[in-house]
């Protein structure tokens, strides 16, 4: 339907967005929830409708000692839907603990990040963000307002874990357990391809094939020493080198997950117009299968040769023990890769080269 909403309430209150979605049943006008808009295909908006804004529900709240329907034991924070990685990120910096996020800073943690499930840079050793959710604050759409866990509306707290975002009602708060405070280490890398760059194609495609990793912005591992991160990479480096697959690899270390996170993360660029992305789940098989490891190869050639970008997430997402069940989708915790291909085209282009850019 696209375009944008004929309305927009910018909600700070429960009592306001009970008004909102009140007067959008009582009208029959089209109700939409816009958190922070990271969508990459819009979904959080849309024509002739009224748009319930929650930004601005930000607060965050330091739990020192919870107490609560979950066997949580320690910290926790709860925040309000609106609350930005990068804003919870540095409180549990400042109150030196760490929390599972996003990777990009203005991601609405309490919003669609927790609705789809939540994967995160650590999520390979302390699972989803959905695994450390203690409870929600949601109004439903007949406009009641509910706090939901483990021991209340157990059917709505899992399906507000990882059921999509905008299903089932609007989420106005989430309070999330905390991690003890993480040491990490790791590299990142940026290799250019071709005659003048840093290897040539085929050097590139035979670390490829061979199984290897190519560009790490950054690859990072929590709980582990730079020693032993470069004892456990030694092997890699080894191979590398025998393939003359020389590139300058930046080690760090650090003792705290904010300063890697600050330092070595990527910038993200969403909003762009003449961008259309995809992704996929890649399953562990495909790795391990030889067939299956050809065809993910000769896919990850055919996005580059296209002159597509391809952004991987080396994810999978840890089972955590006495996680209650949640509605995400199971193969998160199967899939090594979370792959994400985007292709651009001239900013006024003729409609055949749209088309040409965007089958991969």
């Amino acid at each position: 339907m696209g375009g944008y909403p004929s309305y927009s309430v910018n909600v700070s209150t429960v009592a306001q967005v009970q008004l909102a979605i009140n007067f959008a049943r009582n009208t029959g006008v089209r109700l939409l929830v816009h958190n922070t808009g990271h969508d990459y295909l819009g979904k959080s908006t849309g024509a002739n409708a009224l748009s319930i804004w929650t930004r601005h529900l930000n607060s965050i709240e330091f739990i020192a000692n919870y107490a609560g329907a979950s066997a949580h034991i320690g910290s926790a924070f709860k925040m309000g839907a609106g609350t930005q990685t990068w804003e919870l990120l540095q409180a549990a910096h400042e109150e030196d603990v760490s929390v599972l996020t996003g990777e990009c800073p203005t991601v609405g943690v309490a919003g669609g990040y927790i609705a789809g499930g939540g994967m995160r840079p650590l999520s390979s050793k302390y699972g989803l963000a959905v695994d450390h959710v203690l409870s929600i604050d949601v109004v439903t759409p007949d406009g009641k307002f509910f706090t939901v866990d483990e021991k209340n509306n157990t059917d709505l707290f899992w399906a507000l874990r990882g059921g999509g975002g905008g299903a089932f009602g609007v989420v106005t708060s989430v309070t999330v357990s905390t991690l003890p405070k993480l040491k990490m280490a790791g590299l990142t890398l940026s290799i250019t391809i071709g005659p003048n760059g840093d290897v040539s194609d085929d050097i590139f495609w035979q670390a490829i094939d061979g199984q290897m990793s190519w560009a790490l912005t950054p690859w990072i591992v929590p709980d582990m020493s730079l020693d032993e991160f470069k004892a456990m990479t030694a092997d890699l480096r080894v191979q590398w080198e025998k393939l003359k697959f020389n590139v300058p690899l930046n080690f760090f270390e650090t003792d705290n997950f904010y300063e890697a996170w600050t330092t070595h993360f990527p910038d993200d660029t969403v909003g762009v117009p003449n961008l259309r992305t995809a992704s996929r789940l890649i399953d562990d098989q495909n790795w391990v299968n030889p067939s299956l490891l050809n065809d993910t190869i000769a896919f990850v050639q055919r996005v580059i040769n296209n002159g597509s970008s391809l952004i991987g997430y080396n994810i999978r997402a840890a089972t955590v023990a006495d996680a209650p069940a949640s509605a995400t989708v199971p193969i998160w915790r199967d899939a090594t890769m979370f792959a994400i291909v985007g292709t651009m085209w001239d900013a006024v282009p003729e409609i055949g080269q749209i088309i040409t850019n965007t089958v991969v």
